[in-house]
C-alpha cells in the first residue's frame, strides 16, 4: 500500500528480477496513480524553497500523479566508490497509460534509503554513511537502450546523456557496426542539483515547461556514492559517525564529515611524471639547453633505438634538442647554436612520421600521408577546436568552378546530430556559409574563425597509409588500443583505459586479427575489418604482425590517425589463452611521433605529463581567462598561480582518483577497520502530467566555472591575496557568453534562450554561487544567486555540517507566481562566481551550473 496525504491508495508492486554476474538483484517499483486528473501533492522530502521565490508562491510539486523508482540493492564496502549505471523500472500501468503518448515530467525527488526486509519500511540513510557525490538520471522511451559506447570525457559531448562511458541508442535501427542515435523525446536527462544537496533541492518545472518523453518504459541512474559509514562506535556521534580516512585526507578523522568525500589520492594512484615531449612544429618553450639532458630525453619517451648522439652548431637546425628517424633507428642532435631561428619539423603540411613503444606489446606506427591538395581548392578535413560545440564534426569544404564553397558535414561518431549541407561564398577573407555566423578564413585556407568564437582547423593529413607493426607472445592473444573513438581523432592524450572504449587491434593465438571497440572492462563490439595483413610471422616464441590501413577510420568506432599530432595514447594487454578473454597483464602509455624528413624537437614540458594510477594524465584541460581563472589564480602563489588540480605534479585529489570500485584508503590500512557490507538503494519519485505540443521543452545545459576542468582545489585561508579582509572566503569566477552554453543552438529561436531552472552544484564549505549578465560591466544584472542550506542536527536530511539543499532560481510565468525568464542572446555576456569558505583547504571541489533551459516559442 502507498499512502498519499490522507488517502490510502491500493497499488501493485512491480517486481523485476535482474541477473547481474553471480548475483540476483530484486528491483521493486512502487507507484501512485490517480483516477480523473491531478492530485494535491505532498513533497516526499518535506518543505522546499527556492532562491527567487515570491511571497505566496509555494515550493510544492505539481502534476497529475507520480511514481516511485528504486535501484537494485547496492552492497558496499567501507571506503568504496560506487560509480556505475543502475537500472530502474517504470510501473506497467504507467507504461500502458503513456504507450504512444507523451509524458511530461514536471519534477522529481531523490533519497538514499534502506528497507526493512520484513516490513518493507523505508529509512533514509544519513549523508555521513553513504555520501552522494553526484548522480545522472534518465527516463527513457520505448525503443531506447543505454549501451556502453561513449568516451567519459565529462565535456559537452556528454550533455545529451549524463552517463559517462555510455550512450542512448535506438534498439530498432542500426547501420553497420553503429547503432542509430535515439529518436527525439526518447529519453530525458534530469540532474538539476544532483549531489549531496539533492534531497532538499527543489527539482521542479513551472507550468508550461517540462521534460517530455514519448512512450516511457524505463529509467536508469548513474550515481557516484562514497561509503564513509563507520561500522563501529555509536551511530550519530560526530566523532565516530564516519570511519578512518587515508593520510592524504585534508580532513582529520575527528571531523564531523569524512575527508573521503573529496576523493583523496591514495598510494593506489602513483604518479609517473615525464618532463619531456616531442614537438613537430614551432619552438620549444622551455628548450633543452644542454647535451646531457638532450641525449637522455629520448629514452624517457621510449624513442629508440638511438643510432647516434651528436652535438652541432648549425643555423639550419632548431636550437636545442631534436630527433629524426633514420635507417634502423633515430638520430639525436643537440644544436648549441643559440642564434638558430629554424623551427621544428619538416616544412611540409604532410610530414611522414613514426612512433615506437616497447611495452607488453612492441608497437611501431608509421604514418605516410597522401600529398596535400593545393590550398586554393580548400579540400581537407575540418574539425572543431573548442568544446563549445555539442558534438564533434568533421567537415569537407570544396570550391566549385564558379567560386561557390560548400561545407558538407561528415560526422563519424555514433551520436551524430543531423546537419544539412550549407553553402556559401568567400568575399575577401569572409566565408559566408552559415546564416548569422560569418567566418574569417586565413589566406592558406587552413583556419576558419566564426563570429561566435568557434574555430575550425583543416586536418591536412586526412588521407594516407598507416603501417602498424605489433609484436607479442605467439601462444596467447595480445592487443593494442589506440586513442579514443566517438568522434575524437588522434590528438594529444586525454587519458586511456578500457573505460574509454578505444579502438583496438587484437591478435589471437592462432594469428587471426580482430578489430574491436572495447567495452568498459568487457570485450566490446567486433568491428568491420579495415586493416590489410602484409606480414604475420612467428620466431622465438614471438609473433609479429604488420598491418596497413587508411588514416581515416571507416566508421566512428575506428581510430583516425593524425600525422600532425605530437603523440597518441595507447593501452596494451596480453592474455592468458589463445582466445580473447580476461587479460593476464595490461598497461597504458603514450607513443611519440618523430619525423623522418625533418627534425622533431624534444622539449622540456615543465614536468606535467605522465600517468596517475596507470592512466595517462593527458593534455592541459584548464583554460585561461576570461573563461576561467585556473591558470591565473591569485590564491595559489606557491604553485605559480596555477590551481593545483590543473597539473599532474600538484594533483592530490578529485575525480581522477575516484574511479568506480576504488577503495579510498592506503594499501597498509587494509584490515584495520570493520568492513561489514552495507546495503542501500536509491529512490526517485517522478511527478508527471500529460505531454503536449504546447509545452516548452526543457533543454539540459551547463557551465563549469572551472571551464573544461570539472573541478578545482580550494586554497587555505592563508593564501588569500586580500589577507582575509572578507573572512576566509575563496572566490572563483568565469566569463563566457550564452552561446557558449553546452548544446546552444544558434539557429533556434533566432539565437535566443531562456533559463528556467538554475542550480549551482558545489561541495561542503560552499557559500553560494552567482550568475551575472555583464553586457554593461558598469551596471551588471544579477540573474541568479543560489543559497546553500546546511544541516544542524544528527538525523537524516538534517546532518550537521553537510549541504542539505542548494536553493535554485526558478523562472516561469508571472501569473503562476514566478519571476519571468530573462531572454538571453548568443552574445549575451555572463559571469559566474562561486564563494567558498576556505578555513580548511579542500580538493576535488566543483562550481558547476546545472541548468534547465528553454528556447522561447514566441
Amino acid at each position: 500500500f502507498f499512502f498519499l496525504g490522507n488517502n490510502r491508495i491500493a497499488s501493485n508492486n512491480l517486481v523485476i528480477v535482474i541477473r547481474m554476474a553471480a548475483q540476483t538483484l530484486v528491483l521493486v517499483v512502487m507507484f501512485a496513480l490517480t483516477a480523473g486528473g491531478a492530485v494535491p501533492m505532498t513533497n516526499m522530502n518535506g518543505n522546499y524553497s527556492f532562491a527567487n521565490q515570491k511571497p505566496g508562491t509555494k515550493a510544492v510539486h505539481r502534476g497529475d500523479g507520480f511514481f516511485d523508482c528504486y535501484t537494485p540493492v547496492v552492497n558496499s564496502h567501507y571506503g568504496e566508490v560506487m560509480w556505475s549505471s543502475l537500472p530502474m523500472g517504470i510501473p506497467q500501468e504507467i507504461i500502458d497509460k503513456f504507450d504512444g503518448k507523451l509524458m511530461n515530467i514536471v519534477g522529481y525527488e531523490f533519497d538514499i534509503i534502506r528497507k526493512d526486509p520484513k516490513t518493507g519500511e523505508e529509512v533514509s540513510v544519513p549523508a555521513w554513511e553513504q555520501y552522494n557525490h553526484h548522480y545522472n538520471n534518465n527516463v527513457m522511451g520505448k525503443g531506447t537502450k543505454l549501451v556502453k559506447t561513449r568516451v567519459p570525457s565529462l565535456t559537452d559531448d556528454d550533455a545529451h546523456t549524463g552517463h559517462e562511458g555510455h550512450d542512448f541508442v535506438n534498439t530498432d535501427e542500426s547501420r553497420g557496426s553503429l547503432r542509430a542515435r535515439a529518436a527525439p523525446y526518447s529519453n530525458q536527462f534530469l540532474p538539476m542539483g544532483n549531489g549531496a544537496e539533492s534531497r532538499k533541492t527543489f527539482h521542479f518545472f513551472p507550468p508550461g515547461y517540462g521534460a517530455q518523453v514519448f512512450s516511457p518504459n524505463n529509467a536508469v541512474v548513474t550515481p557516484m556514492i562514497i561509503d564513509t559509514m563507520s561500522r563501529d562506535g555509536v551511530p550519530g556521534t560526530k566523532s565516530t559517525r564516519h570511519g578512518i580516512v587515508p593520510p592524504s585526507s585534508n580532513v582529520g578523522p575527528d571531523a564531523m564529515y569524512s575527508g573521503m568525500m573529496e576523493c583523496p589520492c591514495t598510494d593506489k594512484w602513483p604518479k609517473h611524471i615525464s618532463s619531456f615531449s616531442t614537438l613537430s612544429s614551432g619552438k620549444c618553450n622551455p628548450e633543452i639547453t644542454d647535451a646531457k639532458t638532450c641525449f637522455n630525453a629520448p629514452a624517457n619517451l621510449g624513442i629508440g633505438p638511438v643510432m647516434s648522439n651528436r652535438t652541432i652548431s648549425d643555423n639550419s637546425r632548431p636550437f636545442g634538442c631534436s630527433v629524426q628517424g633514420i635507417t634502423d633507428g633515430f638520430d639525436v642532435v643537440f644544436n648549441a647554436n643559440t642564434n638558430a631561428t629554424v623551427e621544428c619539423g619538416e616544412k611540409s603540411l604532410s610530414p611522414r612520421v613514426t612512433a615506437v613503444a616497447e611495452n607488453l606489446v612492441d608497437i611501431v606506427v608509421d604514418l605516410n600521408p597522401a600529398p596535400v591538395p593545393a590550398s586554393t581548392t580548400i579540400v581537407g578535413m575540418f574539425t572543431s577546436l573548442v568544446s563549445v560545440q555539442p558534438y564533434n564534426y568533421n567537415v569537407l569544404i570544396t570550391v566549385s568552378s564558379t567560386g561557390v564553397y560548400t561545407a558538407e558535414c561528415k560526422c563519424f561518431s555514433s551520436d551524430c546530430k543531423p546537419w544539412p549541407t550549407a553553402t556559401g561564398t568567400v568575399n575577401g577573407s569572409t566565408l559566408s556559409m552559415f546564416s548569422k555566423i560569418p567566418g574569417t578564413i586565413t589566406n592558406d585556407f587552413n583556419l576558419i574563425t566564426f563570429s561566435n568564437g568557434v574555430t575550425w582547423e583543416r586536418l591536412v593529413n586526412g588521407s594516407g597509409v598507416a603501417t602498424i607493426t605489433l609484436t607479442g607472445p605467439s601462444d596467447v592473444w595480445f592487443g593494442v588500443g589506440f586513442g579514443s573513438t566517438g568522434g575524437h581523432t588522434g590528438g594529444e592524450s586525454t587519458g586511456l583505459s578500457m573505460a574509454t572504449t578505444p579502438y583496438t587491434i587484437v591478435v589471437l593465438g592462432n594469428g587471426s586479427i580482430q578489430e574491436r571497440r572495447l567495452g568498459d572492462h568487457e570485450a566490446g563490439t567486433l568491428l568491420a575489418p579495415s586493416v590489410t595483413v602484409v606480414n604475420n610471422t612467428v620466431a622465438n616464441g614471438m609473433r609479429s604482425v604488420t598491418l596497413t590501413r587508411s588514416f581515416e577510420g571507416i566508421t566512428g568506432d575506428h581510430f583516425t590517425f593524425n600525422a600532425l599530432a605530437n603523440s597518441f595514447p595507447y593501452i596494451n594487454a596480453v592474455g592468458a589463452s589463445p582466445d580473447l578473454g580476461y587479460h593476464r597483464n595490461k598497461s597504458t602509455g603514450t607513443a611519440y611521433f618523430v619525423e623522418l624528413n625533418g627534425p622533431t624537437c624534444v622539449c622540456n614540458m615543465a614536468a606535467d605529463q605522465g600517468t596517475i594510477g596507470g592512466f595517462a594524465w593527458g593534455a592541459q584541460r584548464c583554460t585561461p581567462r576570461p573563461s576561467g581563472q585556473m591558470l591565473d589564480d591569485p590564491y595559489w602563489p606557491d604553485n605559480n598561480y596555477v590551481n593545483p588540480t590543473c597539473l599532474l605534479k600538484s594533483y592530490v585529489g578529485g575525480l581522477r582518483c575516484c574511479k568506480g570500485g576504488t577503495i579510498l584508503l592506503d594499501s597498509d590500512q587494509a584490515g584495520t577497520y570493520n568492513d561489514t557490507v552495507d546495503a542501500y538503494q536509491l529512490k526517485y519519485r517522478y511527478y508527471y502530467e500529460e505531454g503536449s505540443a504546447e509545452i516548452n521543452d526543457y533543454q539540459w545545459t551547463f557551465w563549469w566555472t572551472e571551464h573544461d576542468n570539472n573541478e578545482h582545489d580550494v586554497p587555505p585561508c592563508s593564501h588569500d591575496p586580500n589577507h582575509g579582509e572578507n573572512g576566509c572566503v575563496y572566490e572563483i569566477n568565469s566569463n563566457f557568453t550564452a552561446g557558449d552554453l553546452a548544446g546552444f543552438d544558434p539557429e533556434a529561436a533566432n539565437g535566443t534562450i531562456t533559463l528556467i531552472h538554475v542550480e549551482g552544484h558545489c561541495h561542503i564549505g560552499c557559500l553560494g554561487m552567482e550568475l551575472w549578465i555583464m553586457d554593461d560591466p558598469a551596471h551588471p544584472q544579477l540573474l541568479c544567486k543560489t543559497n546553500v542550506v546546511y544541516g544542524l542536527g544528527d538525523e537524516p536530511h538534517n546532518e550537521m555540517g553537510y549541504i542539505l539543499g542548494n536553493e535554485p532560481c526558478i523562472f516561469g510565468r508571472p501569473e503562476d507566481g514566478f519571476e519571468a525568464p530573462v531572454l538571453l542572446h548568443a552574445d549575451t555576456k555572463l559571469m559566474s562566481i562561486k564563494y567558498q569558505n576556505n578555513t580548511v583547504p579542500r580538493y576535488g571541489d566543483m562550481a558547476l551550473w546545472e541548468i534547465g533551459a528553454a528556447y522561447p516559442k514566441n
